[in-house]
This record gives structure tokens, C-alpha cells and sequence, in this order.
């Protein structure tokens, strides 16, 4: 391939791609960064909560790769916008998997999330494989003729998307990934399978190498009983976790928009659909929940820090009723006629 990846590709010309705003749009593709932004904090500062909001990223990831199927099966998507949609699906993969590592304690929800990560992942490398060459090219859909260039983004330099070194790279990426993930599946797969094995509740016990490594930190400041090594401590993993998604998301955000722009694919700067407006303003206010929760120590560190000290929750008053009528019960059996 040239070096200078810039010029025209032999024979074909710049082409405007009519995009589609449902998949590709302003409104999901904000939806998505800020589902990583959620994810991130959820997973660094809301034990408790983490689970249940991840299930929204993973519905919202589960409904985009569904219609990314939908698209490629009928050929009614530019190879362009496929890999866009794939960027951000890859954002998702490894957003989720960063918290789901971190804070899932079932081994089930673990083996849930991380069977969808890798058929995602499946279904990248068959598309960059074998099925981005069956998606139209033609300048005009369906007529032989000129085709159109397409570019993608590979190493900070704007490249043929469906050259040789831009395809190889992205193999690459899904092989690795669908390994990776197939690997963490099968041993939380294993795990899940002793468990309901031996009949114990399946909690999980955090055996992956992250979740150790934080679960070790937090025993430590918890028997040096200093607030300021809790502190640090809370901040080290929680900043680790916050550190991974802000290095993906900083890398994933310039490629996709730089494609959307070096493809001249129309139509997707305004939110203005409902499939679009509807699952961003979800997203927000999923974020600012999480913040108001952070912000009021709902579900973090201060909790902990004050368990101790808390005053202990009384018995439910219709247990001690029940107790006191079995005291009452047992005594008067012991005169009951004919005992003495």
C-alpha cells in the first residue's frame, strides 16, 4: 500500500452515504459515550448498584447489534457505517467487561454478559472476514459502475477501509477479543456449573485477577482501620477503572467521528428522532443518577466507613410477637392437666 494514504483508491470516487440516524445518529452514538461514562463511574463508585445499571448498557448493546445484523444481512449499510457501529460496539464490549471483572459478584451474570461479548465478537471477525465484501460499493446501489472510496481510520492515519492493512488490523482486533472473551466465559461458565453443582447460592467470590487485587487492597485498609488508607485506596481502584474506560473512550470517540466526516455520511449530526432522543435522554438521566448517588455517598465508601457505628436495625415487631407467643406457648405446656 502507498504511504501516503490519502490518495483516491485506483478507480473509484468520493461518494455522499445517506446514513441511518436510528443506528449511527448523534443521539446513539452521545447515548453510547455516555453509557461508558455511567458504566465507568457505576463500576468505581457504586458497588451495590453497578449490576443493575450495567443491565441497561447491555440491553442498549444487545438492540444495536441486533439491528447491525439486520443491516448487513439485507445490505442496506455502507461498509463505512458498519465500522462505525463496530468502533462503538467494541467501546460497549469492553466498558461492560471492565465492570462486570470489577464489581459481578454471580458467576451467572458474569457468564450472561460475557456470552453476548463474544458472540459480538464472533459476529466482527466473520464480518471483517467475509462480510464486508458483500456489502455494496457501487457509486449508485445496485448498478455496476464506479465505486465509491471509503475510508477508515488505523494507526492515527486515514486509510482504504477495505485495504489490506486496514482489514488485517481489524481481524486482528477480533480474534483477540473473541479469545479473550471466550476465555473469561468458560471460567466463569465452569464456576457457575460447580456451584449449581454443589447447590450454593451463586454470589461469585471475585476470583477474577482485578477484583482480587481490589478485594486484597480493601481487606488491607480495612485492618489498618485508618479512614485516610481507605480513602486511598477507594481512590486507586476506582481511578484504575476510571483510567481504562477514559483510555478507550478518548480512542474510539476521534476515529468514529473522523470516519463519519472523511465519508461525507449525511444525516447524522441532529438528534432528531424519537429512536434517537428516547435512549439519550435515558442515558442521561442514568448519569446524573449515578452522580447524585456519588455526590451523596448513597452507595460508597462512606457507607462502609459508618457501618460500624451505625445503630443496629431492630427486629421486626411481628417476629418478636411471634417469639413471645412461643415463650408463652412453651410455658404453659410445662401445667398442662394430667403432667404433674
Amino acid at each position: 500500500m502507498s504511504n501516503n494514504t490519502t490518495i483516491a483508491i485506483s478507480g473509484a470516487t468520493a461518494c455522499t452515504i445517506t446514513g441511518n440516524p436510528d443506528l449511527l445518529g448523534l443521539g446513539i452514538r452521545l447515548t453510547i459515550y455516555l453509557q461508558t461514562i455511567t458504566t465507568a463511574l457505576s463500576a468505581a463508585f457504586l458497588d451495590l448498584q453497578n449490576d443493575y445499571l450495567q443491565s441497561s448498557g447491555v440491553t442498549f448493546f444487545i438492540a444495536t447489534l441486533a439491528i447491525l445484523i439486520r443491516e448487513v444481512s439485507n445490505n442496506s449499510i455502507r461498509a463505512p457505517e458498519a465500522s462505525c457501529v463496530f468502533w462503538l460496539l467494541v467501546l460497549l464490549v469492553i466498558s461492560l467487561q471492565n465492570a462486570s471483572s470489577v464489581r459481578s459478584r454471580a458467576y451467572s451474570r458474569r457468564a450472561f454478559r460475557q456470552a453476548l461479548l463474544v458472540t459480538a465478537c464472533i459476529y466482527g471477525a466473520w464480518f471483517w472476514f467475509v462480510g464486508v465484501n458483500k456489502l455494496d460499493r457501487q457509486a449508485k446501489r445496485g448498478k455496476e459502475g464506479e465505486l465509491c472510496e471509503e475510508w477508515g481510520m488505523w494507526y492515527s492515519r486515514k486509510q482504504d477501509l477495505r485495504g489490506e492493512e486496514y482489514i488485517k488490523g481489524q481481524k486482528i482486533i477480533y480474534v483477540i477479543l473473541t479469545i479473550s472473551y471466550g476465555l473469561h466465559l468458560c471460567f466463569n461458565a465452569v464456576n457457575l456449573l460447580l456451584v449449581l453443582i454443589n447447590g450454593e447460592k451463586d454470589q461469585g467470590d471475585g476470583s477474577n485477577t482485578i477484583a482480587a487485587v481490589i478485594k486484597g487492597l480493601k481487606e488491607w485498609a480495612d485492618e489498618t482501620g485508618s479512614l485516610l488508607a481507605k480513602f486511598v485506596v477507594f481512590m486507586i481502584t476506582g481511578g484504575f477503572i476510571l483510567l481504562v474506560n477514559g483510555i478507550f473512550l478518548s480512542t474510539v470517540v476521534p476515529v468514529v467521528e473522523l470516519q463519519i466526516q472523511w465519508n461525507d455520511i449525511q444525516g447524522l449530526q441532529s438528534v432528531d428522532s424519537v429512536g434517537q432522543l428516547t435512549p439519550l435522554v435515558l442515558s442521561v438521566g442514568m448519569l446524573l443518577h449515578v452522580l447524585y448517588s456519588i455526590l451523596r455517598d448513597k452507595d460508597g465508601f462512606k457507607e462502609d466507613w459508618e457501618k460500624e457505628s451505625a445503630e443496629e436495625i431492630p427486629e421486626c415487631p411481628r417476629k418478636i410477637k411471634q417469639a413471645e407467643q412461643h415463650e408463652l406457648l412453651e410455658r404453659d405446656s410445662r401445667y398442662l392437666p394430667g403432667e404433674d
